[in-house]
């Protein structure tokens, strides 16, 4: 898109969807309470050799302190555990469909745990 277009759009979208993106996952975290860093723990005791989904994390969280107040929390425990400041897992890039027929077997990333 050259220049002139994109001026066109500035005013139509005042956020970028990385920004969106980021102050829905704030918010969702701030509303979590606690939940959101007793979730990243149990991710960081993931088994170094571990490799799954969002899907396989939800399972293993809910079995040791439940589940959070919000189903966005999943995306943002997610997008916590692989951003760089924490560096808990790895987006290998690959992707598999959801096997929770809620999901509608949606395609989801693979991530391995970081040592």
């Amino acid at each position: 898109m050259d220049d002139e277009q994109d001026d066109l759009f500035k005013h139509y979208y005042a956020k970028s969807g990385e920004e969106l993106r980021d102050e829905g996952i704030d918010r969702v975290s701030e509303k979590s309470g606690s939940w959101m860093s007793r979730a990243l723990v149990v991710v960081q005791h993931l088994s170094i050799d571990w490799v799954g989904t969002g899907e396989d994390i939800r399972r293993v969280v809910t079995l040791e302190i439940g589940p959070p107040h919000s189903q966005h929390a999943w995306g943002a425990l997610c997008a916590h555990a692989v951003h760089k400041r924490n560096s808990i897992l790895y987006d290998t890039g690959r992707v598999r469909k959801m096997k929770d027929p809620k999901s509608h077997a949606r395609r989801t990333p693979i991530y391995t745990r970081q040592p």
